[in-house]
């Protein structure tokens, strides 16, 4: 396996370095393969640089890695049209790993920013899960030169800084606390709603809301039961806002179960929020919801994937792995956001600064 993948790696750097003798372009391409349209992110980063590079082209490149096996032979031919790309750019930003990225050699010339698509470092991710049931090998990660030539990583507080540099293996000179793009979003338009979610689910505007939004589970169930049955539906809605990558289907028409809209919006009409391991729980944080975290699996989920923040620790006031205490802390109405303070101060350093264009003066144009 590690043979063939370092064959195919051969061939790509060939065909590159011929890519590499086209001349570069005043061009700025996004690529992702953690969604097959433009992220809010990319597109508050298109805004801006607009502003202040209105001659820069932008590229989009936004595309999934396919399940099935011709998708993924298919999607070999759509890593060509990514080398061309960052052959031909000055600016390269991403917000996943992206195997052209790392396992290339670049112009010196090109610069590369990865924004991360989550905005903080709850769960373990990268080279700190190799290994593990949530990780990839550590020779098959050595072999793809995961989240090398990176210019920049951009984080959103102190606090998060030694987790990237381990996860990234970044020296963390390289780190920026300069916050995601989405914060300025979040912190700007945190009471501009969205009208036809309303219109969809009228429901919203009658009740108390309550919006769960647990994180990714690759191979594992996600527990509902006890959330569910311990819900008063006469005055309180139960949103489910899963993960896009998780299919869920719920036989209870008193639940509202939702893909349609982002999470964020649903956030924003929440009363309460609730989570466990997802990185939504800063963005709760600069929307200042009262949060809780639902830890119904938390001993398997921190043995096989491991934490770099535990909220047991952090909020154990508000954390549980029993969904009736969950609710029962709802329902006493005593929720004390006082408690965010030293948690923004340590993780959302940047809720305050214009986190997109301080990423955008990042740029080397010359």
């Amino acid at each position: 396996m590690i043979l063939i993948l370092k064959l195919l790696l051969l061939k790509l750097r060939v065909i590159y370095f011929f890519l590499k003798l086209l001349p570069t372009q005043d061009k700025v391409v996004f690529i992702s393969r953690f969604s097959d349209t433009e992220t809010l992110d990319f597109q508050l980063l298109r805004k801006e640089i607009g502003k202040q590079y209105p001659k820069l082209k932008i590229v989009s490149l936004m595309k999934k890695i396919p399940e099935n096996k011709l998708g993924k032979i298919l999607y070999v031919f759509y890593m060509f049209k990514k080398m061309y790309h960052l052959a031909t750019s000055k600016i390269c930003i991403v917000d996943s790993y992206i195997i052209t990225v790392s396992v290339l050699n670049h112009k010196k010339d090109l610069q590369i920013i990865q924004i991360w698509h989550a905005l903080g470092a709850i769960k373990q991710f990268g080279y700190q899960v190799l290994d593990k049931p949530d990780g990839y090998p550590t020779e098959v990660a050595m072999a793809m030169k995961m989240h090398r030539n990176y210019d920049y990583v951009i984080c959103s507080g102190p606090g998060t800084i030694p987790h990237y540099e381990v996860a990234f293996n970044t020296p963390k000179e390289r780190i920026l606390p300069l916050g995601m793009p989405r914060v300025d979003y979040l912190r700007e338009q945190r009471n501009v709603l969205n009208e036809d979610l309303v219109k969809d689910y009228p429901v919203v505007k009658e009740k108390i809301n309550i919006v769960y939004v647990p994180t990714f589970r690759k191979n594992r169930e996600l527990e509902l039961e006890g959330l569910i049955s311990a819900v008063d539906y006469s005055k309180y809605n139960l949103i489910l806002k899963p993960h896009p990558n998780e299919p869920i289907s719920i036989d209870d028409d008193r639940v509202i179960l939702d893909y349609t809209y982002p999470s964020m919006e649903w956030m924003k009409y929440a009363d309460y929020i609730i989570t466990d391991y997802s990185a939504v729980a800063f963005e709760a944080m600069i929307l200042d919801k009262p949060l809780l975290f639902y830890l119904f699996d938390y001993e398997q989920y921190k043995e096989e994937t491991g934490l770099n923040i535990d909220w047991k620790k952090e909020m154990p006031e508000y954390s549980s792995k029993d969904g009736k205490k969950i609710v029962e802390i709802i329902q006493s109405g005593g929720y004390d956001k006082k408690i965010y303070t030293n948690l923004r101060k340590k993780y959302l350093s940047a809720v305050e600064n214009n986190c997109t264009a301080e990423i955008v003066k990042l740029f080397k144009i010359k």
